[in-house]
Order: C-alpha cells, then structure tokens, then sequence
C-alpha cells in the first residue's frame, strides 16, 4: 500500500506570505475566539440574560 501525503495548498502559502493579508487574518482569527469561545463572553451572555428578566420589553445591550 503506497503512503498518502498531503501537500499544503498553495494558495494558503501565497496568501499567508503577503502581509496585509496575513496581518488581517490573525485579527480577525483573535477577535473571533474573543467573541465565541472566551469565558468574557459567556460572562457577557449571562449579564444580558439578567438583564432581560429586570426589564422585560426593552432591548438590553452591552
């Protein structure tokens, strides 16, 4: 049976090489593990869940 390899993609490589493109995919990469995965925001959902009970009828945002 013959070894799979698996080559990188180059398209990945090239992109990852320019600059601005990379610099941009690592901020957003860390903005969204701040948004959906970091315990401050599971403290953020649980505020505004408080929040809503006191003041029924209103839009409650943090």
């Amino acid at each position: 049976m013959e070894a799979f390899h698996v080559q990188p993609i180059p398209q990945v490589l090239i992109a990852l090489s320019i600059d601005p493109l990379s610099d941009k995919l690592g901020i957003d990469g860390k903005e969204q593990i701040q948004n959906d995965f970091l315990i401050t925001r599971h403290m953020k959902d649980y505020l505004l869940l408080f929040l809503s009970l006191f003041h029924e009828g209103d839009v409650v945002c943090l």
